[in-house]
């Protein structure tokens, strides 16, 4: 699995939200308004674990434009399921996705799509992981099927992951070398000193 911190922002227009105004660009509110308003229900796909940051206040911002778009955002760690393959541990590369879908509404209630393509997936560039080597990271979606109640859109953030060689070969195999290495100065052990050979099989 892998757990990830991120903004999720919607963006939608609901009419019934709009109000009239010659100074306000915009109004902005917290998460109190979301109970009283339409939302989209989006849950994670294959999530394990997931909470909203509630420090120190829920970590919740609407903001709606006098036309009726409306802004949703959320500050979100999720821990989410990622299939992987360690045949060729520790050169590897590995290939993850963080799925979002409607839970009640079918692609004939509800739309979702990536309001400007990959472009909408804004990342730090200072992010760095000691095992890992980040590669690309890309949207994708399509319609996912359940038979019991039909069609959801299913949008994806798929992120390629490279092991870091050079962590492993200062984490386990110098070390491992090293201590084999060690080992051999028994050879040069009088045989007859079996202290110094045991202790030094010992410390090995």
């Amino acid at each position: 699995d892998f757990t990830m911190t991120l903004y999720l922002r919607h963006y939608w227009k609901d009419e019934r939200l709009a109000f009239s105004s010659t100074s306000n660009k915009s109004m902005t509110f917290d998460g109190r308004l979301v109970k009283k308003i339409w939302v989209p229900d989006v849950f994670f796909v294959h999530s394990k674990r997931s909470f909203i940051h509630d420090t120190t206040t829920d970590n919740i911002m609407l903001r709606v434009f006098p036309d009726g778009h409306v802004l949703y955002s959320m500050r979100i760690t999720v821990t989410a399921m990622c299939n992987m393959d360690f045949s060729h541990f520790p050169l590897d590369s590995q290939t993850c996705s963080l799925e979002l879908e409607s839970y009640a509404y079918t692609d004939e209630d509800l739309m979702l799509y990536w309001k400007n393509g990959d472009e909408s997936l804004k990342t730090d560039e200072k992010i760095s992981l000691s095992q890992f080597l980040i590669q690309k990271f890309h949207t994708t979606s399509r319609l996912a099927f359940y038979s019991s109640t039909g069609w959801y859109n299913r949008l994806y953030i798929n992120f390629t992951l490279r092991r870091h060689i050079f962590f492993f070969l200062l984490q386990t195999y110098f070390p491992a070398t090293l201590m084999v290495m060690l080992s051999w100065v028994s050879f040069w052990i009088d045989r007859r000193a079996v202290p110094a050979r045991v202790s030094l099989g010992k410390s090995i």
